[in-house]
Parts: structure tokens; sequence; C-alpha cells
């Protein structure tokens, strides 16, 4: 099943126990900023900290939503 970085790293925090979108957001904005990246939506990079955390807050609520359940049954996480 493919999967972009983020959601790479969305799967790899429920693994580490993250249980909330807010959660997620949290550890994979951490990841992240650390290496220095940003988030590009549109092909726009989002230069501004709290632009990015809200671009990966929805995409967080959609991996909740529509990801997750589908992850779960086919029991990759």
């Amino acid at each position: 099943m493919p999967a972009d970085r983020i959601q790479q790293l969305f799967m790899l925090a429920v693994l580490e126990g993250q249980e909330t979108p807010d959660a997620i957001v949290g550890f994979a904005w951490r990841h992240i900023s650390a290496g220095g990246k940003k988030i590009v939506r549109d092909g726009v990079r989002l230069e501004d900290e709290q632009d990015n955390l809200d671009e990966l807050s929805l995409q967080a609520q959609r991996f909740f939503v529509e990801r997750l359940p589908l992850l779960q049954a086919l029991q990759v996480i």
C-alpha cells in the first residue's frame, strides 16, 4: 500500500502510541522541522510554522477518517 512521507510519519506515530490527530501532528512536525523541512501544498512551500501545522492537521484528520481504518483492517497497524 503506497504511503507518502507524511502518511508514513502518521503511521509511525500511531505505532508509537499517539492516539489523536493532534498528537500525530506534533509527532510529525517534530520530525519534519528537525530536518529543516517544510510542507508543500499545491506546489508552494509553506514557510510559516502555523501554516505547516494547519496543513498537517488537515492531513491528520483525513488520515484518521480514511486511512487509519483501512490500515487497521489490513493489520498494517
